[in-house]
């Protein structure tokens, strides 16, 4: 299947340039990693595609045939970080490849620099000279926990294109939480989007039980619940 996460990475990069007229970025690094080695973090991989027939290939094909990615650190050197990626194709079979690179460099496209915060500058990685800026920072829930998460949210609309771009890091570690993008076209009637969200992680404990509570707590609920209601009805039936 090629050149696991480098092959899909490159294609991700290159159908966004091609998309959000070069709006895929990632900062130069400062040095601030917020993981260590050993933390992983996996992703499942959604990509829908609308094409009118003869229409030319988009570079997302490849990516429908993926089902899960999963990015492992294993060394962490002052801002430079090593590991490697897993490709996991809906046919069973894997590509892993070896990464390497300062924090924040496309070299490791899923984790960027900790704590950042609204407002700081993101350079871009493709195009033209100029920088993003962070939008926010709210709480959303990814692998089991509520998390801080710094968002950038893009949205162009230029001769009877649209494209939107969402991308979410968690805060205190830097790492990618979801990435989702989507693009259409009056003229030829094309769309496509595509979907990146972690599933799973060991850089933070999900929380226990549904909503956080461990099950023993909501068997006693439960109980109090079909109590009071017994309680009720057999009230309700004297009357």
């Amino acid at each position: 299947m090629g050149n696991g996460i480098g092959k899909i990475g490159k294609t991700l990069l290159a159908s966004l340039v091609m998309l959000l007229a070069s709006t895929f970025f990632v900062y130069q690094a400062s040095g601030a990693v917020g993981v260590k080695a050993d933390d992983w973090a996996k992703y499942t991989i959604n990509v829908t595609l609308d094409l009118p027939e003869g229409f030319p290939t988009t570079g997302f094909e490849e990516l429908e045939d993926v089902e899960w990615a999963k990015v492992n650190v294993e060394t962490v050197s002052g801002n430079t970080i090593t590991g490697k990626s897993v490709v996991h194709y809906k046919n069973g079979t894997e590509d892993e490849e070896d990464f390497s690179g300062e924090v924040g460099t496309s070299a490791v496209m899923f984790i960027v620099e900790a704590n950042l915060t609204e407002g700081d500058s993101i350079p871009l990685l493709f195009g033209p000279t100029g920088t993003l800026t962070i939008n926010g920072t709210e709480s959303r829930n990814y692998a089991g926990a509520s998390r801080e998460v710094n968002y950038v949210r893009i949205s162009t609309s230029e001769d009877n294109v649209t494209a939107d771009l969402d991308a979410y890091w968690d805060k205190l570690t830097g790492v990618l939480c979801e990435m989702s993008m989507s693009y259409s076209g009056e003229d030829e009637g094309e769309s496509y989007s595509m979907s990146m969200k972690m599933t799973e992680t060991n850089v933070w404990e999900a929380a226990p039980g549904f909503l956080g509570l461990d099950w023993w707590v909501w068997m006693v609920i439960i109980g109090v619940i079909v109590v009071v209601v017994g309680g009720a009805f057999v009230v309700m039936r004297r009357r």
